[in-house]
C-alpha cells in the first residue's frame, strides 16, 4: 500500500527477499533518510496522510528490517572488526512514537496551501 511517492510499508514478503546484509542495511538507512526528511519538513503537500502515520510507519519498518537483520547476522558485536577491516559501528536508535495526527510545521502550510489553490482552481474562486 502505498502511501505517497516517497513512503510506502515493506511487504513480508519483500522482507523475506532481503537475504544479505547490505540490502538490509542500505534499506534501513533509506527508511531513516525519509523518517529524518519528514519530520523535518513534512510529507508532500499532496499527500492526506498526517505526518505522524507516515512517520510511525517507517518506524515499524526500521525495527523489522532490524529484527530480519539480527536473525540472519546476529553474531556482530559492536567495536568488532569486520574482515574487510573496518569496526562494527553502534546502530543509530529507533526514533520514538509519534501521534499519528502529528504534522511538521511547514507540512500545516503546505498542505493547506495546496488545498486552497486546489478548490480555487477548481471551484474558480479568486484567492
Amino acid at each position: 500500500m502505498i502511501f505517497n511517492e516517497r513512503t510506502e510499508i515493506v511487504k513480508k514478503t519483500e522482507l523475506a527477499m532481503l537475504t544479505t546484509k547490505g540490502d538490509i542495511q542500505r534499506l534501513i538507512d533509506e527508511k531513516f533518510s525519509e523518517w529524518d526528511s519528514i519530520h523535518e519538513s513534512g510529507s508532500d503537500g499532496t499527500s492526506y496522510m498526517p505526518d505522524g502515520y507516515l512517520l510511525n510507519n517507517l518506524r515499524h519498518d526500521i525495527i523489522q528490517l532490524r529484527v530480519r537483520k539480527a536473525r540472519l547476522f546476529d553474531s556482530e558485536v559492536v567495536g568488532q572488526l569486520t574482515f574487510d577491516g573496518g569496526e562494527v559501528q553502534a546502530e543509530r536508535n529507533i526514533p520514538d512514537l509519534l501521534p499519528m495526527n502529528w504534522s511538521a510545521d511547514n507540512s500545516k502550510a503546505q498542505k493547506s496551501a495546496f488545498l486552497k489553490n486546489y478548490f480555487a482552481e477548481k471551484y474558480q474562486v479568486n484567492t
